[in-house]
């Protein structure tokens, strides 16, 4: 045990008056305690090095003038002594074995609580503030979610409606003594639990705010009986706004406008329930489109925006021209029907994604959905169903219409606009079980990964330098993770396995793919080939993934998609020349489909069949030869995501109807245009709430449906669209003819 002495201070600074030092390096002395009294002369230090010590605590006492502190390798247990450096600029606390289970529970507590402690800092660790701020925001986003779950758990049953006025107080002692006994924060510092309980008295005041009555929305004809959600909103006198469908991006950006988080767990859903057909619509939704020319739909719609900034708003001058494609399909003489399918019924139209829980919010886009694979039955499907759209991602049961769980994010800048669902074996209690992983991202350009249990958001991923909108697990190795974004890159990451005790985990960033000049919307592994495919603005691109650690930065394969505009003006460039892949989802047996904007076609191919049998070094052009056209709508909207399960795919389109086919058996290498098994229209709905603006904002001429999914065994039908609705459909006994 060696204590500080002011001898051995002065022999350290040399100098003979501790109060004129200026800079003393101590590090690696075998120190084990500083004396205050000693420590208090320093009155001009600004520079103290103290590291490689075993110091345990530091002294509370005021250094004035200090602006770098160096305690990095000694075993201190928190840092709270910080608060009596005022202009305290650079810290160093890394390697102190000290710090409690609480404060190593993710990866940047240590500098983001500094930060909250000093807010002079301007690095710590030789982290920027910046990024520190950064990582603040993310730190508090996860102690919020972990103490919303804890008040679901232990108040919702019982204030399932409000919180009465005269309870609050005690509800709030009552929620305050449940976080202090929790395991999780147990070891949390004084300083922390003083955070903590903040956070846990806004949550409890936030709930007594949001249970104001409840708004649901019917279809006429609906069963009264039928399960409905009961949350409601509060503060609903926004008014309710209507913007342009052409403005796609607007919605991106601005779906959020609110400048401070929401603490409360289960914000207002309003549920649209649809038990039976709407009065007077047909038994069977199977009318044939009207179709154009080259025997597609029509449609005006304008093409929507992704991003109000100067290089996304290029003229269709500046963008890639479409490389043609000898292939050149026939569409008005030869059309076939694929294989019936059963009917679909709507059962629940939920609004839960609403900016500031605003019922008649019709601007919050949802971007995309899928069901919740089994852990026990790989290839197969649960009842629940997770979206994303705005700052906010939901699972919904889709048996009762009920949101189970939300997760919204801090950043008021964050819109998500894709999701990708993996399941990894971990280790609980001794012993290996499976559980689920969600990853979102959007327009922040990070990956977040979410455990769904308690929609923890556990680790952050942060590589890309704009939006992100394609994101996909390799079908194989569950922890390899593929991003692509609008900086023109594809990143793979290994998200390794988080330790469920403590979220605690490490991940890699492995590759850095290129797409050339354009950005990855949609992404997808094809096993049969070992390929990614990517999606893009401009292209469709692929890259062998046979050898992971050998993966080339520049994509391997150019793919040509078949040119199905048979009215292109020579010797000008129109919109339809420019090839827009928005949609691409991987089939069976090798097989994915295509869609491009304008095209009125989806496109299924084999991409095996398609590769060259000869290796190249240097990027190949595949002239794609497709096995089917499948007919659907020739409209300008964008980023209308594909969904697929076994033998089934479906899409929505800008009118608010649906397009399932039958795709079990399709012909060899056909050039006929196959029309829809089965198409459903948009039902009527209205809230039953006598207010003009709910029920006004539940229509539109154009909704767009931005991405459809099934479950496994095809029974469940959901979608998220353009106007803020989750859309949720189930299958009838009834076999459309």
């Amino acid at each position: 045990m060696k204590v500080l002495t002011k001898e051995l201070m002065m022999k350290a600074a040399g100098c003979q008056d501790l109060e004129k030092c200026h800079s003393i390096t101590m590090n690696d002395m075998g120190l084990t305690e500083l004396k205050a009294d000693i420590l208090s002369q320093l009155v001009m230090v600004n520079t103290l090095d103290l590291s490689m010590n075993n110091l345990t605590s530091f002294p509370d006492i005021k250094l004035k003038k200090l602006q770098t502190l160096d305690i990095s390798e000694n075993e201190l247990t928190d840092i709270d002594f910080i608060v009596n450096f005022p202009n305290l600029q650079e810290l160093h606390i890394e390697g102190n074995k000290g710090f409690g289970p609480f404060i190593c529970l993710f990866k940047w507590e240590k500098e983001v609580i500094a930060l909250m402690l000093c807010p002079s800092i301007l690095k710590v660790n030789n982290v920027p503030v910046k990024e520190i701020r950064r990582m603040k925001d993310n730190l508090i986003n996860k102690w919020i979610i972990q103490m919303e779950v804890k008040f679901y758990v232990m108040f919702t049953e019982i204030y399932s409606d409000r919180i009465p006025k005269d309870e609050v107080d005690g509800v709030i002692t009552s929620f305050q003594d449940g976080i202090k006994k929790d395991p999780l924060f147990s070891n949390a510092t004084d300083r922390e639990m003083e955070v903590l309980m903040k956070f846990a008295e806004e949550i409890v005041k936030n709930h007594g705010k949001s249970r104001q009555g409840t708004s649901v929305l019917h279809s006429p004809g609906s069963s009264s009986n039928t399960p409905r959600s009961t949350r409601s909103a509060g503060g609903l006198n926004q008014n309710c706004t209507k913007s342009p469908r052409s403005a796609r991006i607007a919605g991106r950006i601005k779906t959020n406008g609110t400048d401070s988080p929401s603490w409360s767990p289960f914000m207002s859903d309003f549920v649209v329930e649809t038990k039976y057909r709407m009065s007077g619509s047909p038994a069977v939704r199977t009318s044939t489109p009207l179709t154009s020319g080259n025997g597609t739909v029509s449609s005006n719609q304008k093409k929507r925006k992704r991003t109000d900034s100067p290089d996304s708003e290029q003229s269709i001058s500046n963008k890639r021209e479409r490389l043609k494609s000898p292939i050149k399909p026939i569409f008005t003489s030869l059309r076939e029907k694929l294989p019936s399918l059963p009917d679909y019924d709507p059962v629940f139209f939920i609004r839960c994604h609403s900016t500031m829980n605003d019922p008649c919010d019709q601007e919050t886009k949802v971007w995309k959905c899928a069901m919740e694979p089994d852990v026990n039955n790989p290839g197969q499907t649960t009842n629940m169903l997770v979206t994303c759209g705005g700052q906010t991602v939901c699972l919904i049961d889709c048996k009762t219409g009920k949101v189970m769980k939300r997760y919204k994010d801090l950043n008021k800048n964050e819109c998500f606009y894709t999701l990708a669902w993996t399941t990894l074996s971990v280790e609980v209690s001794d012993k290996e079980e499976n559980t689920n992983i969600l990853a979102v991202a959007g327009q922040t350009g990070e990956v977040k990964l979410l455990h769904p249990s308690q929609f923890v958001m556990y680790a952050t991923l942060d590589g890309h330098r704009n939006y992100v909108s394609g994101l996909t697990f390799h079908p194989e190795q569950p922890t390899l993770l593929f991003s692509g974004s609008r900086d023109g890159k594809v990143i793979m990451w290994d998200i390794g396995v988080p330790n469920l005790k403590d979220y605690s985990v490490e991940y890699r960033k492995l590759q850095v793919l290129q797409t050339p000049g354009t950005d990855a919307l949609n992404l997808s592994i094809n096993s049969a080939s070992q390929t990614l495919l990517a999606a893009c603005e401009d292209s469709c691109y692929g890259w062998k993934l046979n050898n992971l650690k050998k993966v080339s930065r520049e994509p391997d394969f150019l793919f040509i998609l078949p040119d199905v505009q048979g009215n292109m003006m020579k010797g000008k460039k129109k919109k339809q020349d420019l090839q827009t892949v928005d949609g691409l989802v991987d089939l069976n047996n090798g097989f994915v489909a295509t869609k491009c904007v304008f095209d009125g076609i989806i496109t299924v191919w084999n991409v095996k069949d398609n590769l060259p049998k000869k290796g190249s070094k240097s990027q190949v052009k595949v002239i794609v030869k497709p096995t089917a056209y499948l007919q659907y709508v020739n409209s300008e909207v964008d980023y209308i995501n594909l969904g697929a399960v076994d033998g089934t795919l479906c899409v929505g389109d800008d009118k608010g109807s649906l397009y399932l086919y039958n795709i079990s058996k399709l012909p060899d290498q056909s050039n006929t245009s196959m029309e829809p098994s089965l198409i459903l229209d948009w039902p009527e709905i209205t809230a039953n709430t006598d207010s003009a603006k709910m029920n006004g904002s539940l229509h539109s001429e154009n909704i767009v449906i931005n991405s459809a999914c099934l479950s496994y065994d095809s029974q469940i039908l959901a979608c998220g669209t353009d106007n803020n609705m989750v859309c949720i459909w189930k299958r009838t006994s009834s076999i459309n003819s």
